[in-house]
């Protein structure tokens, strides 16, 4: 069940009504007859027997546990989507306890319960700080009942609240002090609880390996207190964890031991389909049919509950994955049968009262109809489902089902109609920014499938051949907020702010290309100074864009063919640039700047050939995040200090970078220069350095590497490894005691992850979390040598009295490799790009 209150269930199960006896069918039997339905996901069965219990406390005068029985009614009502009648029970329980004196452990006890209820309530209606304040409150009436496991399950519950508010870190110091807290303490069940809600958080954050050391103590203590309902759950959530991880095989051995062990019939389901939807990521269709008909029969035995009800949808969900993967089989389950569980299920959630099951199973079930090509049922369904959501209040729901009213507009040809529900989606996804990497949440918003098609599809629909001027603004804006939206995916612990920012305000003599990948073309947005937005598209299959990039990727290895990857060149060339060339010309433009879309940003955009010339050969070339998120600063010539680092020696397994040597040597000689070679460049003394020294340019000549994962994003030092996110806080650290702004971060040594299609993301993820207004780095490992050359002649341009760009200062550079007949072969000159700040 999705419970807020984590210690109010511990104190329920210890404590189901105050100073009674427990004779047969007394209230006391009702209270604990009504947290068992509970616990089996039956609201309303628990409902009506603490109803009747709170009846009979009112009929005795016991005030008390009159109070007690209203704060779980609340919690149940909570659960059933009732904010009215959760309100108003908690409000109840409030009068009960006027006149209560609070310093009794008894009575302080029952307050805390409440005040946890309250704060669950004020979380689900989106009053997050009032509900951190609330249970803030709770923990200090629980110390006053001298209960440590409710100040410590108060706790966690405002940990909760800090990741809704999308203070994660905050709410990770807070979970690793109340770990801290517990360390010595005997292990017991929340201890075990505790240590899995930290590591299911730090899985959230992308820390893998301390997510698994710190899951597997929770799986430990629970083995030792042969608890099988903590076991199995620390199994799944290490499943979990694994699965995050790519490490298949892992997943599936946590999950079988989870299998191996006995279970309610609702958990034992959840797994199975943990199992099929693990075989269907691996492609095993065979293990994914041999697992269907046990799910179809074991929820065939499940009374009607939440639970239930969400595996239903579930399953029914993975059925239609698994669908177009049995290429000429019979289907497992036919549309009908579906169709009929989904119905079934909808059922169960009105029998129940859960507005919110309802809207989940209704807008499932018109993804059934959709598929079954019954666009008017579909669409019928899908607006049902989302005022079912909002009565629930549940903005994830409000937000998945405006989605689709949206894309069933853009299916049906209704443009206006799909931009309004785009817009409504966005609205509303805006305003769930914090909460997307909330821990258990029920409808959890994946970045991959649930946020970055939506905006894909709204530009799709935005860019059409008729797009006005003003939609065509909309379209580049939201390629911005996608760039946006998929950093603060990245780095998962925080939110990337921006302001809306048009090209005129920042360079008159640039031009900002936004080329996205979408099912049928490579649409490119075109944003020049003083003229409209425009817009073109070279319209081709997704799959026939995507291998030809990846061949030209591929092509710049110096064993490929020069004639097949000048070709491929130039057709990505004329995709992106020669319907432009008019424009550009007219313009006067020097400055390419891209924001560039998925595999894109792995391409040295530099190398495209038009047929007589590379690009940089006539622009000086730029990469950005997002214009949102850029600072734009000339950079004063003469003033450059710098701090240099780097390793000759090898080290980790890396090759050895003897020519580091000499590229700092060189680094020293344009500008003055603290330097950290070999053993002095250490991750003690870089941090140290980073935070103490002035200067405004850190050059780290050290092997580097990018990958799609904020945590496999990281540069090499003698001792160790320092993560992107590390080295961003050391980064802000530096800026919040030294008022010198870091105009220059170099990172010569750079190489993306082997397989990483987003691998260059960890790139855009240095550039925005080191706080460096320009980032110079590499998209492969390039020879040492004529790496040196080129970074100092780039120093030498940038020291130049006319004060050039950055980005002509690196074209500058570059250019002068092109011309030396060793160095001509776009490998050695093309990776290096420049993030950020061209200026």
């Amino acid at each position: 069940m999705g419970l807020g209150c984590i210690a109010l269930w511990l104190a329920i199960a210890a404590h189901p009504a105050v100073g009674q006896d427990s004779p047969i069918a007394s209230p006391t039997d009702r209270v604990e007859e009504g947290r068992v339905r509970y616990e089996n996901g039956q609201l309303s069965e628990s409902v009506r027997l603490w109803e009747l219990a709170a009846q009979e406390y009112q009929q005795n005068g016991d005030r008390l546990n009159y109070a007690l029985m209203q704060t779980y009614l609340s919690l149940a009502y909570q659960d059933l989507g009732d904010w009215e009648n959760a309100k108003a029970a908690i409000d109840r329980s409030w009068d009960a306890l006027v006149g209560q004196i609070q310093d009794r452990p008894d009575v302080s006890g029952v307050f805390a319960r409440t005040f946890n209820a309250r704060g669950n309530l004020e979380l689900l209606t989106g009053q997050t700080e009032a509900a951190l304040a609330t249970w803030r409150e709770a923990e200090a009436a629980y110390r006053t009942a001298g209960d440590e496991a409710g100040v410590l399950g108060s706790q966690l519950n405002q940990a909760q609240a800090l990741q809704t508010l999308g203070l994660h870190r905050k709410s990770l110091e807070l979970l690793e002090s109340i770990a801290q807290t517990l360390e010595t303490a005997p292990d017991t069940l929340l201890k075990a609880q505790s240590l899995r809600s930290l590591g299911v958080l730090l899985q959230m954050l992308g820390e893998f390996d301390r997510a698994t050391d710190i899951l597997e103590r929770s799986l430990a203590i629970a083995q030792q207190l042969e608890d099988s309902a903590n076991i199995r759950a620390a199994l799944v959530a290490l499943g979990n964890t694994a699965r995050n991880q790519q490490d298949f095989p892992a997943a599936f051995d946590y999950y079988q031991q989870a299998s191996e062990l006995p279970a309610h019939p609702v958990d034992r389901v959840e797994l199975q389909l943990n199992q099929l939807s693990l075989t269907l990521d691996r492609r095993q269709v065979n293990a994914a049919i041999a697992l269907v008909s046990p799910i179809r029969d074991g929820l065939a035995q499940l009374a009607p509950s939440r639970p239930s009800i969400y595996a239903r949808v579930n399953f029914a969900e993975n059925l239609r994955k698994l669908s177009p993967l049995l290429k000429g089989r019979d289907p497992v389950l036919g549309d009908r049968e579906i169709a009929e569980m989904l119905a079934g299920a909808i059922a169960d959630a009105r029998q129940l009262t859960d507005v919110r099951a309802e809207s989940y199973a209704m807008g499932q079930l018109a993804r059934v109809y959709e598929g079954q090509q019954r666009p008017e049922d579909a669409q019928t369904l899908t607006q049902k489902a989302f005022l079912l959501a909002q009565r629930a209040n549940s903005p994830e729901l409000t937000y998945r089902w405006q989605w689709q009213i949206g894309r069933l507009w853009k299916e049906a040809g209704q443009r206006d109609r799909a931009i309004e529900a785009y817009e409504g989606a966005i609205a509303i996804l805006r305003s769930l920014k914090a909460e997307l990497n909330q821990v258990n949440n029920d409808f959890q918003l994946s970045f991959n499938n649930s946020v970055e098609p939506m905006y894909r599809q709204f530009v799709e629909v935005l860019s059409q051949a008729d797009a006005t001027p003003e939609q065509i603004q909309r379209a580049r804006e939201t390629l911005e907020t996608l760039q946006v939206a998929e950093l603060d995916n990245f780095f998962r612990d925080e939110n990337l702010t921006g302001r809306s920012t048009n090209i005129d305000a920042i360079d008159p003599h640039a031009a900002v290309f936004y080329p996205i990948v979408l099912e049928d073309r490579i649409e490119v947005v075109l944003s020049l100074p003083d003229r409209p937005t425009r817009r073109y598209a070279t319209f081709l299959p997704q799959t026939e864009i995507e291998a030809t990039l990846a061949n030209l990727y591929q092509s710049f290895h110096l064993a490929y063919s020069s004639q097949k990857r000048l070709a491929l060149s130039q057709t990505v060339y004329d995709w992106l640039i020669r319907p432009a060339e008019a424009d550009l010309a007219a313009a006067d433009i020097q400055t390419l700047v891209f924001v560039p879309d998925s595999f894109l940003r792995n391409i040295p955009l530099s190398a495209l050939y038009d047929g007589e010339q590379y690009l940089v050969q006539k622009y000086a070339i730029a990469l950005s995040p997002s214009l949102q998120l850029l600072e734009p600063r000339a950079l004063e010539p003469k003033k450059l200090r710098a701090m240099a680092g780097g390793l000759t020696e090898a080290r980790q397994g890396f090759e050895s970078l003897p020519a580091v040597a000499e590229e700092v040597r060189q680094v020293q000689a344009e500008m003055p220069a603290e330097v950290l070679l070999d053993g002095d460049f250490t991750r003690n003394t870089l941090r140290d350095r980073l935070s103490a020294a002035p200067f405004n340019t850190v050059h780290l000549a050290t092997h580097a590497r990018f990958s799609s994962i904020a945590n496999e994003t990281f540069l090499l030092t003698w001792d160790g490894r320092v993560n992107v996110k590390e080295l961003g806080e050391w980064l802000t650290r530096r800026q919040q005691q030294n008022p010198t702004p870091l105009e220059l971060l170099v990172l010569s040594a750079c190489q993306t992850a082997e397989g990483d299609r987003e691998a260059s993301l960890g790139l855009a993820g240095i550039a925005v979390r080191s706080g460096a207004r320009s980032t110079l780095a590499t998209l492969w490992s390039v020879r040492d040598l004529s790496t040196s050359e080129l970074m100092s002649e780039f120093y030498h341009q940038l020291n130049r009295d006319d004060g050039i760009s950055r980005a002509e200062a690196l074209r500058q550079a570059q250019l002068a490799l092109l011309d030396r007949t060793e160095y001509d072969h776009p490998f050695f000159w093309a990776p290096f790009v420049l993030v950020g700040n061209w200026l």
